[in-house]
């Protein structure tokens, strides 16, 4: 579970590339390219490691295609967006996320797995992000907020 976990961190990365990025800026071939290569690598890899590992070999196989495609993204885009740029408030989001979680493991605890818990496991952990991430102030997503305010005026 730990493994398949960096999946959602790799398609956020290549989501925020790809699809907020490259292809707003009419840069189809590098990201067709990148989905491509994703894809060739997940079905090369996944027929041994399925074979030899079965479910953590497709795991495993998943998470190097995702790492794939966003590497492939994050070195085609360097020279126009600086990387440094890109990453540099991503310690608060990392900060916010294991804040989160440990929160909602100790709420776990507590509670038999039903709908119910579930869904108040979902609202305490959007909650306690967003007033995490309140706190530590990423400059990139207030500045993002406030210009999707003043557009919608």
């Amino acid at each position: 579970m730990a493994v398949e976990s960096a999946v959602i961190v790799l398609i956020g990365i290549s989501n925020a590339i790809g699809t907020q990025y490259l292809l707003p800026t009419n840069q189809l071939k590098i990201y067709t390219t990148s989905v491509v290569i994703g894809s060739i690598v997940n079905i090369i890899l996944n027929v041994p490691l399925i074979l030899i590992f079965g479910t953590m070999g497709a795991i495993v196989a998943t998470v190097l295609s995702e790492l794939t495609v966003s590497a492939y993204q994050i070195f085609k885009v360097r020279k126009q967006v600086g990387l440094d740029e890109l990453f540099q408030e991503t310690w608060k989001y990392l900060v916010s996320s294991v804040i989160m979680y440990w929160i909602i493991l100790q709420i776990s605890k507590g509670f038999s797995s039903s709908a119910v818990s579930i869904g108040i496991e979902v609202l305490v952990g959007i909650v306690v992000y967003v007033a995490v991430l309140f706190v530590l102030h990423p400059t990139k997503l207030l500045s993002t907020i406030s210009s999707f305010r003043s557009s919608n005026r």
